[in-house]
């Protein structure tokens, strides 16, 4: 019986640019920093991605999903000041 390998996810080149482009000029990570990776379930490829280009960098970093934004106005919250 033969067991499956699961392997890391390869990045197209495209994508893998603009995560190296995000990391190394606009995150500009010190060796002290340490990442959190916060994301809303319809970000969630994107953010593997980036622990993808984290991990490769040998770069200490966590992530927390959370629940999808939503704006207060439309979903009937909003309060009329008197």
């Amino acid at each position: 019986m033969s067991m499956d390998v699961i392997s890391e996810p390869t990045l197209s080149g495209k994508i893998r640019r603009g995560v190296d482009q995000l990391l190394d000029v606009y995150g500009q990570l010190s060796a002290r920093d340490f990442v959190v990776v916060c994301y809303s379930p319809d970000a969630r490829e994107y953010a593997a991605h980036v622990s993808v280009g984290l991990t490769k960098r040998g770069r200490e970093h966590g992530a927390v999903p959370m629940r999808p934004l939503g704006d207060c106005c439309s979903s009937g919250c909003s309060r009329v000041a008197l």
